[in-house]
Protein backbone atom coordinates (compact mmCIF):
# COMPACT_ATOMS: atom_id res chain seq x y z
CA UNK A 1 0.00 0.00 0.00
CA UNK A 2 1.24 3.51 -0.76
CA UNK A 3 0.74 6.64 1.29
CA UNK A 4 -2.18 8.93 0.54
CA UNK A 5 0.10 11.78 -0.57
CA UNK A 6 1.93 9.46 -2.97
CA UNK A 7 -1.36 8.16 -4.43
CA UNK A 8 -2.66 11.68 -4.87
CA UNK A 9 0.57 12.66 -6.61
CA UNK A 10 0.21 9.73 -9.05
CA UNK A 11 -3.38 10.69 -9.83
CA UNK A 12 -2.48 14.34 -10.41
CA UNK A 13 0.47 13.33 -12.63
CA UNK A 14 -1.51 10.93 -14.83
CA UNK A 15 -5.12 12.14 -14.90
CA UNK A 16 -5.66 15.33 -16.89
CA UNK A 17 -7.92 18.08 -15.56
CA UNK A 18 -10.86 18.52 -17.90
CA UNK A 19 -11.82 21.92 -19.20
CA UNK A 20 -15.01 23.27 -17.63
CA UNK A 21 -18.22 23.16 -19.67
CA UNK A 22 -21.47 25.01 -19.17
CA UNK A 23 -24.63 22.95 -18.73
CA UNK A 24 -28.20 23.82 -17.95
CA UNK A 25 -29.78 22.46 -14.79
CA UNK A 26 -31.46 19.68 -16.73
CA UNK A 27 -28.12 18.40 -18.04
CA UNK A 28 -26.10 18.84 -14.84
CA UNK A 29 -27.12 15.56 -13.15
CA UNK A 30 -23.95 13.65 -12.29
CA UNK A 31 -21.63 16.57 -13.03
CA UNK A 32 -19.45 18.40 -10.51
CA UNK A 33 -18.90 22.13 -10.27
CA UNK A 34 -15.65 23.66 -11.46
CA UNK A 35 -15.88 26.38 -8.80
CA UNK A 36 -17.83 26.97 -5.60
CA UNK A 37 -21.49 27.87 -6.12
CA UNK A 38 -22.80 30.63 -3.88
CA UNK A 39 -26.33 31.98 -3.59
CA UNK A 40 -26.57 35.74 -4.23
CA UNK A 41 -28.92 36.09 -1.23
CA UNK A 42 -29.90 34.10 1.84
CA UNK A 43 -32.54 31.48 1.08
CA UNK A 44 -34.89 31.77 2.88
CA UNK A 45 -34.28 35.44 3.68
CA UNK A 46 -34.96 34.89 7.40
CA UNK A 47 -33.78 32.62 10.21
CA UNK A 48 -35.59 29.32 9.75
CA UNK A 49 -35.60 25.93 11.35
CA UNK A 50 -36.96 23.07 9.30
CA UNK A 51 -37.24 20.76 12.28
CA UNK A 52 -40.23 20.14 14.51
CA UNK A 53 -39.85 21.36 18.05
CA UNK A 54 -41.52 22.68 21.15
CA UNK A 55 -41.17 25.90 23.13
CA UNK A 56 -41.56 25.70 26.90
CA UNK A 57 -40.93 27.95 29.85
CA UNK A 58 -38.00 26.44 31.74
CA UNK A 59 -39.45 27.40 35.12
CA UNK A 60 -42.36 25.03 34.43
CA UNK A 61 -40.06 22.07 33.77
CA UNK A 62 -37.69 22.67 36.70
CA UNK A 63 -37.38 19.50 38.74
CA UNK A 64 -39.08 17.31 36.10
CA UNK A 65 -37.68 13.81 35.68
CA UNK A 66 -38.71 10.38 34.50
CA UNK A 67 -39.99 9.65 37.97
CA UNK A 68 -41.69 13.06 38.38
CA UNK A 69 -42.74 14.29 34.93
CA UNK A 70 -44.48 17.61 34.40
CA UNK A 71 -47.58 17.89 32.25
CA UNK A 72 -47.83 20.71 29.72
CA UNK A 73 -50.56 21.61 27.25
CA UNK A 74 -50.13 22.45 23.59
CA UNK A 75 -50.89 26.16 23.35
CA UNK A 76 -50.73 26.50 19.57
CA UNK A 77 -49.05 25.58 16.31
CA UNK A 78 -46.84 27.60 13.97
CA UNK A 79 -45.98 26.44 10.45
CA UNK A 80 -42.41 26.58 9.18
CA UNK A 81 -41.52 30.10 8.07
CA UNK A 82 -43.83 32.47 9.94
CA UNK A 83 -42.78 33.92 13.27
CA UNK A 84 -44.80 32.56 16.19
CA UNK A 85 -47.64 34.97 16.95
CA UNK A 86 -46.85 34.97 20.67
CA UNK A 87 -44.41 33.73 23.27
CA UNK A 88 -45.12 30.39 24.94
CA UNK A 89 -47.82 31.16 27.52
CA UNK A 90 -47.67 29.79 31.08
CA UNK A 91 -48.81 26.17 31.34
Amino acid sequence: MIAYADALGLIEAHVPVLAPVQRGYGQALGAVTAAPVRAPAAVPPFANSSMDGFAVRSVQTAGASTEAPCRLSVAGHTAAGPVAPQAAPPG
